[in-house]
């Protein structure tokens, strides 16, 4: 269902954006972005506002029957950011094994999307996969 009359999707963006102004977040060298989002979102708008703060987008095909593809949510964020490093895939263990192998040990990954964006998310995490090389002090630094 749509959010309250009183508070739309863009503002709550905004706002979480700005509260990352001198947080650690903001200090990182590198943010990248695994991000699945259903197609009725405004993918356009979530990419304008944080291109400033993710440096690299892979976007993944979400499911159910508002679903789209990871390629056509990266060609949506590509029109917002068209100078973006963005890249897609058909899972979430996919978008995150990239995006574990292209981090250097002082990266962040953000994960963000829809509740079952984050869910799969956790389900990778929890399953073990990545748990190693998910320890930052473990992982190769990379010189792209």
């Amino acid at each position: 269902p749509p959010p309250p009359p009183g508070f739309q999707a863009e503002d709550g963006i905004r706002d979480w954006q700005y509260c990352l102004v001198g947080s650690e977040m903001c200090i990182r060298d590198s943010i990248s972005c695994v991000l699945a989002m259903l197609k009725d979102k405004s993918a356009e708008a979530v990419a304008l506002a944080l291109g400033g703060v993710c440096k690299r987008w892979f976007c993944t095909s979400s499911s159910g029957a508002r679903a789209q593809s990871g390629e056509m949510l990266a060609r949506r964020v590509s029109s917002a950011l068209p100078d973006a490093d963005v890249g897609y895939f058909e899972s979430m263990a996919e978008s995150l094994q990239m995006a574990v192998s292209k981090a250097r040990v002082d990266d962040t990954i953000l994960v963000f999307g829809s509740f079952t964006t984050v869910s799969a998310a956790a389900d990778w995490l929890k399953t073990g996969h990545g748990h190693e090389v998910l320890d930052a002090a473990k992982l190769t630094p990379n010189d792209d």
